[in-house]
């Protein structure tokens, strides 16, 4: 009876807590859908009939990025389930709405979730109306001059990145100091670097609202020289390597010298005398 009891216990302290294991995955992958509603619209406040509805959700401290499309109703309604799977805390995070009708783009602005009370799994957007308006198969185009001052700068690389960082397209400055990136209509975040210069950024730049192309200029500044003893790395360097020269200089004189004075000294002997 003994040996059954201490089975029994045995199978408990074994089993128990792979049971516990195996119901925690379960519960881990059965995580609820998260489902955002809304109303999608056009920037003079219109509902948007039958329009590609793209929702594109960032979550900060987790770097997932996810993008959902989906097609409002008639009433401009629109219904998008984020899987339970990418669905953790929502408070962090970031949604972007942008709507396609075929002959125009509109994005929306940015939504920070942290300003919603969220209960449940799930979240009414409300009214989401259109901030930017492109014309679709416009041929956009980000433009603009790279100088240092009055100085054109050749050879500098200007990124062009998308609301969501991935890159959109480069270009790289020749001697005229011009750069010319193609893209879509959107919101940008452009980027410039040169060796010697601290980086230089712009943010929200917007293309295609108005003209298909958008300047954006730069004026980059010098990277802040590290310095040794009031010394940078390449005065330095010389300093050092003239020191080490001056003393093998020193010392390959002073061993000429010494070869010069003693040679008149040296005798031969010879063991037959």
């Amino acid at each position: 009876m003994k040996f059954r009891i201490m089975a029994l216990l045995l199978i408990s302290v074994l089993v128990l807590p792979m049971a516990g294991l195996v119901l925690n995955i379960d519960e881990a992958y059965a995580a609820e859908d998260f489902t955002f509603t809304g109303i999608a619209q056009d920037s003079d406040g219109k509902p948007l009939s039958e329009a590609d509805v793209r929702l594109d959700w960032n979550a900060k401290d987790a770097e997932i990025a996810v993008s959902i499309k989906v097609t409002s109703g008639t009433d401009g309604s629109l219904t998008v389930v984020l899987p339970g799977t990418y669905y953790t805390d929502l408070t962090d995070s970031t949604v972007i709405l942008t709507y396609d009708t075929g002959t125009q783009i509109m994005v929306c602005e940015a939504i920070n979730l942290g300003d919603y009370t969220i209960s449940g799994t799930a979240l009414d957007l409300g009214s989401v109306r259109a901030m930017y308006e492109y014309t679709v198969d416009k041929n956009m185009t980000v433009v603009g001059t790279v100088k240092y001052g009055s100085d054109l700068i050749s050879g500098a690389t200007v990124t062009l990145f998308d609301q969501a960082g991935d890159v959109e397209g480069t270009d790289t400055t020749e001697a005229d100091g011009k750069y010319s990136i193609e893209c879509e209509p959107g919101t940008y975040t452009v980027t410039v670097k040169r060796g010697g210069f601290e980086e230089a950024v712009q943010y929200n730049i917007t293309v295609g609202t108005g003209s298909s192309s958008r300047t954006c200029d730069f004026y980059l500044e010098l990277t802040p020289v590290q310095t040794y003893w009031g010394l940078d790395l390449q005065h330095l360097f010389t300093l050092v390597g003239l020191f080490i020269g001056g003393i093998l200089l020193i010392a390959v004189t002073a061993y000429v010298v010494y070869v010069k004075r003693h040679n008149g000294k040296l005798k031969i002997v010879n063991d037959e005398e």
